[in-house]
């Protein structure tokens, strides 16, 4: 059973959590009282629901960004106090999405161009994803902000989200592959908002809000034994390689404005550089009062990108901002694309029609690392300030084949493509940065 498999993870994870006493089981069809929520996140402990409905959670904590913004498989939400700095909260919460997905788009193409629609079919979430997300999730409680920016001086008002998103789908091969051959590939991502009420000297009080997010995607999973599980396709063919993904991040509502993001601008560069900066002025406590105080919030880090590109993309001008990781081995993930076929397939088979090896990162993972900067005016006398996040991740799969056996054009590139959203729930700026204290205190 799904209850099984969530206390059987928190006992593998270790820590606290895993002799089941810091964790509160609820039934998404029953769900939970909001007093005993509430008494449950104050004493640290983690809510995992099975099956979350949207809605779920709401009245716990309005505007914390702790409730379901649509249905899950599985929800997890740990409210924790943030080291150094006395009554401020970090809310982490992970997410399995509900359901299975088929594929967005999906074919094949020849060397003459010719193209054929290839079949797609929806497919469950594995039971391991569950397992996976919850060690996942206890483990961050540990080490609960390892893409921090630098500490703000203590007293300020700020507060964090994480939102941590793990899934995996099969895909059935049943254009080449042998009876039953199939292939998994997933993604484990995890995004950070930094909540900062800078409200000090020489500026209009505002909300900054820097998003941090990481992660890998694969293509293949690995065995007992560390093998990638390719799939068994007739002589000549390869595993489905990643080739293209993308992250965007939009402003689903508020008047947020986008001034500053990296990686940019866009760099083949290994390791790729994430670098950014945003100096503010907030009130601290001193001596007869709050004093205003500036802290830069920055991140300069990089991420490991052996043989591949980022392009940032997006419209910054309405909020959106978008990363086009691509492979850059062999042939060019934003440039080489299928219906192109004819004109690349050179790239990929060579003089002997063999299929050439695929880049190790485009099947056992490929590494992001983006981040953002947001910020917005506060309404006065620190009244409600709603927004809400949107996030897509597109995901693009190639798999080359020659069928010399064939009767047709036996050079051939079959293609998927996979559309993985993440609906955040609306936040009020002034409830995660606890801003509203600092009023009461003044």
């Amino acid at each position: 059973m799904l209850e099984d498999l969530v206390i059987s993870a928190l006992a593998q994870a270790g820590g606290a959590h895993a002799s089941g006493h810091d964790l509160v089981l609820v039934q998404g069809a029953t769900g939970i009282e909001a007093a005993d929520a509430r008494a449950a996140l104050a004493a640290g402990k983690t809510i995992a629901t099975v099956h979350a409905k949207k809605g779920h959670l709401a009245d716990v904590s309005p505007g914390a960004g702790m409730d379901v913004a649509a249905d899950l498989l599985l929800h997890a939400v740990t409210r924790i106090p943030i080291d150094g700095h006395p009554g401020m909260y970090h809310t982490i919460v992970t997410m399995v999405p509900e359901g299975g997905a088929a594929p967005a788009r999906a074919g094949v193409v020849d060397e003459l161009g010719t193209a054929t629609e290839l079949p797609a079919s929806a497919s469950s979430v594995p039971d391991t994803v569950i397992a996976e997300s919850l060690r996942g999730h206890v483990a961050l409680l540990g080490d609960p902000t390892p893409s921090a920016p630098n500490a703000p001086p203590v007293g300020t008002m700020f507060g964090i989200l994480t939102y941590n998103l793990q899934t995996s789908r099969e895909i059935d091969l049943t254009m080449w592959a042998q009876a039953g051959s199939k292939q998994t590939w997933s993604i484990n991502m995890r995004q950070q908002y930094f909540v900062y009420y800078a409200n000090g000297s020489s500026q209009q009080p505002q909300y900054v809000v820097m998003l941090v997010q990481d992660g890998t995607v694969n293509a293949c999973q690995m065995d007992a034994q560390n093998n990638l599980q390719m799939c068994s396709n007739f002589e000549g063919a390869r595993v489905y390689a990643l080739s293209t993904f993308t992250n965007t991040t939009t402003v689903a509502s508020g008047a947020l404005t986008l001034t500053q993001w990296s990686p940019d601008p866009g760099t083949t560069a290994d390791p790729v550089p994430c670098t950014v900066s945003q100096v503010m002025s907030v009130l601290v406590p001193g001596d007869g009062g709050p004093v205003p105080q500036q802290f830069a919030a920055g991140i300069s880090t990089s991420a490991p990108n052996p043989n591949w590109g980022v392009q940032p993309t997006g419209n910054p001008a309405t909020g959106e901002i978008a990363w086009a990781y691509y492979n850059n081995n062999n042939w060019n993930g934003l440039a080489n694309t299928p219906d192109t076929f004819g004109s690349w397939w050179g790239n990929v088979i060579d003089d002997n029609d063999n299929v050439n090896p695929i880049d190790v990162n485009a099947c056992n993972g490929a590494a992001f690392y983006d981040t953002a900067v947001y910020t917005i005016p506060a309404n006065a006398c620190d009244a409600p300030l709603p927004v809400q996040f949107g996030f897509d991740q597109h995901i693009q799969l190639y798999g080359f084949c020659n069928r010399g056996n064939s009767t047709v054009w036996h050079r051939q590139i079959a293609w998927y493509g996979f559309d993985v959203g993440m609906t955040l729930p609306q936040w009020d700026l002034v409830q995660v940065s606890h801003s509203a204290a600092l009023s009461e205190a003044l």
